[in-house]
């Protein structure tokens, strides 16, 4: 792998190893193909997509059009000029940024027309955060094999409305040939739990796919001002997605938080459920992880950042990778201060830290620990099912355990250093008991 220290801009395509003959074929396919595309996907705008998806306005009744418009039109100009700085997209990119603002848009259109869902039970809404690369997958993934535990997958956050086929069961398929090892990196498939990015991504279209040339650490400042509507509107459509395929017994939603908790006061504002469930003062749970090494995490999510670069980028510029992924790090220690500032104000707030080494060298011990915290049942038949889930995960990331091996500049280590110490501080991971 080349040195992430060179400004050098490296071609995702030389690393053949990653890139099959169909994957070959597949881009030579859209470059041959790109003028006979229709011009809202080579050239994409707001109106041209909203004119090929059949809704020429947005009707939702939480949206704050023009604000929410100003978005959809910077992701479709990002498109058109090929990228942001050296993160330059590739005609596949530009033609699956398109698809993700055209899905997102018919997918408002089928919810403006959409009754109101049914009433359903009340239950807990646990959001899991922390920074990127610190178990937050898999800790969802160990909690809701639970039956009394829900976790939405790909496919029911992109079918909100009724069960069925989504167009991200083709963006996988892509994913898959073009990048391999970032799927493997991140596990991510059709019916497995996963983050709330792809409900979130429905309000604040930037913070969908073109985060992988725009990453949210980037666009902060201007997204925060937006983030109350759009989690608003999360909140209420998270509550139509519970109703279809959350069953009675299912009284605890575990949430992977959408951006990892970079917009908490959103998030906190609408997360202890909906208004009704505010009335009566219900509590709702953050559930924190805590990783000691942030240069292992930094390092991590810079390769996991590579991985998506190579699918839908021309060139990967390795020494801006690891700026943001070292800028996302630090960016979370803000969210983690005003979280714990949060639990001391609101008593509605429950806060528990889990710790990532307990998580991946005694998850059974670690998840009964937390099932105690939020009065969830736990027995043998949990404890076989999350050492199958930990195992899993563990063949998953073995299989390029390689492609982990980011070297970080001395800067950005002393830098990590210097957060880990105040990180230490904010968290207060729960004693588990040795086995």
């Amino acid at each position: 792998m080349a040195s992430p220290s060179s400004a050098l801009l490296h071609p995702a395509w030389v690393v053949p190893a990653r890139r099959t003959f169909v994957a070959r074929f597949l881009n030579a396919f859209v470059c041959c193909t790109w003028y006979l595309w229709p011009s809202a996907f080579r050239s994409p705008s707001v109106a041209k997509l909203r004119a090929f998806a059949g809704f020429p306005k947005l009707l939702d009744p939480f949206e704050d059009r023009d604000a929410f418009d100003l978005m959809y039109e910077r992701q479709c100009a990002l498109a058109r000029e090929g990228g942001s700085g050296n993160h330059q997209l590739s005609q596949l990119g530009v033609f699956m940024v398109a698809i993700a603002v055209l899905v997102n848009i018919r997918t408002r259109k089928e919810m403006a027309s959409a009754p109101p869902p049914p009433p359903g039970p009340p239950r807990t809404r646990v959001f899991i955060g922390g920074p990127f690369r610190t178990g937050t997958t898999l800790l969802q993934r160990l909690l809701s094999v639970n039956a009394a535990c829900k976790s939405f997958s790909l496919r029911e956050f992109r079918n909100p409305i009724a069960p069925g086929r989504t167009p991200i069961q083709g963006l996988l398929s892509i994913i898959r040939l073009l990048a391999p090892h970032l799927l493997s990196i991140h596990p991510m498939a059709i019916d497995e739990p996963e983050e709330c990015i792809f409900l979130l991504h429905m309000s604040v279209p930037l913070t969908g796919l073109f985060t992988v040339v725009a990453p949210v650490c980037e666009w902060h400042q201007e997204l925060l001002p937006h983030m109350p509507t759009a989690y608003a509107c999360y909140s209420e459509r998270l509550e139509r997605v519970a109703a279809l395929y959350a069953s009675p017994a299912q009284t605890h939603l575990i949430l992977k938080c959408p951006c990892h908790g970079y917009f908490i006061d959103a998030l906190h504002a609408s997360g202890s459920g909906t208004r009704e469930q505010q009335r009566h003062g219900e509590r709702y749970c953050m559930l924190r992880t805590y990783r000691r090494d942030l240069v292992s995490v930094a390092g991590s999510l810079a390769s996991l950042m590579r991985a998506m670069h190579d699918a839908v980028c021309v060139c990967v510029d390795l020494a801006a990778i690891e700026e943001v992924a070292v800028q996302s790090v630090v960016m979370q220690l803000g969210q983690l201060r005003r979280t714990n500032e949060l639990a001391k104000q609101d008593p509605r707030m429950l806060v528990i830290d889990v710790d990532f080494d307990d998580l991946v060298t005694r998850p059974s011990p670690t998840i009964e620990a937390v099932c105690g915290l939020l009065g969830l049942p736990f027995d043998t038949q949990s404890t076989a099912a999350i050492l199958a889930q930990a195992e899993k995960s563990r063949k998953q990331k073995d299989r390029y355990a390689s492609y982990h091996g980011w070297k970080l500049q001395e800067r950005s280590i002393a830098m990590l250093r210097q957060c880990e110490k105040e990180m230490a501080t904010l968290y207060d991971p729960i004693k588990v008991v040795r086995a």
